[in-house]
């Protein structure tokens, strides 16, 4: 496997990590390894899990296409279904057809949705903070690079080791590899305040925003300034963006997260031991919230005379 940043790796070759004769780690599946188990990351891995299958989960098309007309400035891997929805057996296989293909389907009805946010995005992004970010650059080129990690056990406890290979494919790279943007789409709100608390970190974007940054400066001088930026766009009219970033205090805990992400996932791959929760009895605390609440409760039912 060679490290570098990567021009024309196909998305399906990435998604599947056809890339080496190794295991790598990419964002996604350290999300897993933080928020769940290493074997529910062993589960999800398409190296790993013999059984793997991709996720045929119907995500939404507006967010799929709308994706790639913003990066690839094209429609010509979209492939328009003449129905009203997927319910239909002719609907299904045609979208099948054309995943097999290797088009983008979408819902002909749902065509005009996109159109009308591209339209959104390029007047946002010209009054923004980012204007002119895709007059240079690419997108989707693929990162990858090999990570030093801490040995947990033996002899060579704390020490750190070669060996972790690592992937990753930010949305759009300037031409002066100075920002980074990844482009998300809500069916939600794309208040950035409400985004941040509903998406960001119980979604994972701030390691994947961290693990990219990781990958990349292992190709660009050190302490040179580097931009990562989240786009997020709304689905329904009026298909409002924002832009959302990560200030010090937050980046510093995404590299913490990213870190021990490449340790655990280290320490897995070399024992081929993928452990799921632990065996013990975990037993559930009050938060302070709950404690506050029920104290405001029995106060409020004594006031009016009942009792606590």
């Amino acid at each position: 496997m060679k490290p570098g940043v990567l021009a024309n790796v196909p998305f399906g070759d990435y998604i599947a990590d056809k890339l080496g004769d190794c295991p790598t780690l990419s964002a996604s599946i350290a999300h897993v390894l933080l928020t769940q188990s290493p074997r529910h990351a062993w589960f999800s891995h398409p190296r790993l899990n013999p059984a793997h299958e991709p996720d045929e989960a119907e995500i939404a098309d507006i967010g799929s296409v709308a994706h790639h007309v913003l990066l690839a400035g094209d429609t010509r891997n979209i492939v328009l279904i003449e129905a009203k929805d997927y319910r239909i057996n002719a609907a299904k296989e045609a979208r099948d057809q054309a995943r097999a293909g290797g088009g983008i389907p979408i819902l002909q009805h749902k065509m005009q949705a996109v159109n009308d946010m591209m339209t959104a995005t390029k007047d946002y992004i010209a009054r923004s903070e980012i204007a002119g970010i895709f007059d240079d650059g690419t997108a989707e080129q693929t990162i990858v690079w090999q990570e030093m990690f801490l040995a947990q056990h033996g002899e060579a406890q704390g020490r750190r080791q070669d060996g972790v290979w690592c992937r990753a494919r930010p949305d759009w790279l300037s031409g002066d590899r100075r920002t980074m943007l990844h482009y998300k789409t809500t069916i939600g709100t794309a208040e950035p305040g409400a985004w941040i608390r509903s998406h960001l970190a119980l979604d994972g974007y701030d390691v994947s925003l961290a693990f990219y940054e990781r990958g990349l400066s292992m190709f660009e001088q050190k302490n040179r300034e580097l931009r990562s930026i989240f786009l997020i766009q709304e689905q329904q009219p009026p298909y409002a963006c924002s832009l959302v970033g990560l200030d010090p205090a937050m980046r510093d805990l995404a590299e913490r997260k990213v870190n021990r992400a490449i340790n655990l996932w280290a320490d897995c791959l070399a024992k081929n031991r993928w452990p799921a929760y632990p065996g013990h009895i975990a037993y559930a605390e009050p938060a302070a919230w709950m404690m506050q609440q029920e104290d405001e409760r029995e106060l409020r039912n004594f006031e009016l005379g009942g009792q606590a």
